[in-house]
């Protein structure tokens, strides 16, 4: 069928925290010719029946539904619709550490086990079950989960994998866009000196000091970010399912999953605010009350400025 599986070992859902809705976890994949389907799969051969015992045809080869699992997000690792029991798997080489060694190997470490350290006995495993002479095209070694999507590619991956190199390009343009804009908004904010010049001597005449002055430009400057943080969200939910159907991709806004989104977001916004607007609050804050009433100088003047 149109649908992509695996052969597993029965632990693995003991490594990977995949969600078993029916069935049990320790016994769905120790017996030959057993299957576990995710919960869209399931759906779509048995609707709202139970699936449990049922039979299904893999290859022409019946099994056995022993397992129900939640769908795998899509910007997993690697993905599937169903997994077979691996007892279920024939080979005529399958037992042999030379001639046919087709399997993904996850192991999953204590806390304070050193990953070197495993390595190394992984290197005498294979000094003991594989002859002399073909031991210089094994050359086992460990790579950490969350390492693999941006900084593996070797031969044969799990799934297409992206590059950290486009990370790094995407974030130096979106730095270069923040400052450009930050830039325009202080030109803006200087332009506008003059005309809030007599705002701000009638301020100062009336009591207002500088500190105070300086945290109502600033205060004006983080209400705008915020509004352009709300308008941006908004944009970017409604154009990510086009993006995501024109790159093929399953980027999300999921906050609640991914909470460090919104930190990162809040506290860019609350830098991007306090450089663009630190600089002109400085500026326009130094007026000099008398001269700005009389209308004779703006912000930009070097004799308005104490």
């Amino acid at each position: 069928f149109e649908t992509q599986g695996f052969f597993a070992d029965p632990t693995v859902f003991e490594v990977f925290s995949f969600n078993l809705r029916e069935g049990n976890p320790s016994k769905a994949l120790v017996e030959p010719n057993s299957i576990v389907l995710t919960r869209s799969m399931k759906e779509r051969y048995f609707g709202s029946a139970n699936a449990i015992g049922q039979t299904f045809d893999v290859d022409n080869e019946p099994y056995r539904v022993t397992g129900i699992m939640e769908d795998v997000p899509a910007n997993s690792h690697f993905t599937f619709s169903f997994l077979l029991s691996m007892e279920s798997h024939q080979h005529p080489d399958k037992e042999s550490w030379v001639i046919w060694n087709q399997f993904y190997t996850y192991v999953l470490l204590e806390t304070e086990t050193s990953p070197a350290t495993v390595a190394d006995k992984m290197k005498a495993i294979v000094d003991k079950h594989v002859d002399a002479q073909l031991r210089d095209g094994y050359n086992p070694f460990l790579q950490s989960l969350p390492s693999i999507h941006l900084h593996s590619h070797l031969f044969r991956e799990m799934m297409p994998n992206s590059s950290v190199a486009y990370l790094y390009v995407f974030s130096s343009i979106a730095v270069l866009i923040l400052v450009i804009s930050s830039l325009n908004f202080i030109n803006l904010s200087a332009a506008q000196g003059s005309v809030r010049a007599k705002e701000i001597g009638v301020r100062k005449v009336n009591g207002a000091v500088r500190a105070q002055l300086i945290g109502q430009f600033l205060g004006e400057t983080f209400t705008l970010t915020a509004a352009s943080v709300v308008v941006a969200h908004l944009l970017t939910s409604l154009a990510l399912p086009y993006l995501n159907t024109l790159m093929n991709k399953q980027l999300t806004l999921d906050y609640a999953r991914y909470p460090m989104i919104g930190v990162v977001a809040a506290v860019t916004a609350l830098v991007t605010a306090l450089i663009a607007g630190l600089l002109p609050a400085l500026r326009l804050s130094a007026i000099r009350p008398v001269v700005a009433i009389k209308g004779k100088s703006s912000a930009g003047s070097t004799g308005t400025l104490r």
